[in-house]
């Protein structure tokens, strides 16, 4: 989560890899909480349960934990998806980020290691 907030500041020029990488940001937050408001107080009172203790109405606290991962999900997949489209936007091909080599960015000190080949650079 921190990561995404640090790439959201680094594209922060403006332009679509600015927006889609805060919508990134913005998504994994929501869903990182989501985990502390129903999901954990869900699992800690399911926790509690034995196999004689179940209550009655069992199937409304896991139709609730079930529905908060399903969200979940679905948010790590926008948020992804909007990491790929940011990533491949036109405005990261302008290098408003920062710029690494592929060497660099595969393998720290890549680069030394091919006597300095590979220094094409390219826009991450």
């Amino acid at each position: 989560m921190i990561f995404t907030i640090v790439l959201a500041t680094l594209n922060r020029k403006g332009g679509s890899a600015f927006y889609l990488t805060a919508i990134m940001a913005s998504c994994y937050v929501v869903a990182f909480a989501i985990w502390f408001v129903p999901v954990s107080p869900t699992n800690a009172e399911i926790n509690e349960w034995t196999t004689t203790s179940v209550p009655a109405n069992w199937t409304l606290w896991h139709n609730r934990w079930e529905r908060a991962h399903a969200v979940r999900a679905v948010l790590f997949l926008v948020g992804f998806s909007t990491l790929i489209l940011s990533v491949s936007s036109d405005d990261t091909a302008k290098c408003g980020a920062f710029r690494l080599t592929p060497w660099q960015f595969i393998l720290p000190f890549g680069e030394a290691l091919l006597g300095g080949h590979g220094a094409t650079s390219y826009c991450w």
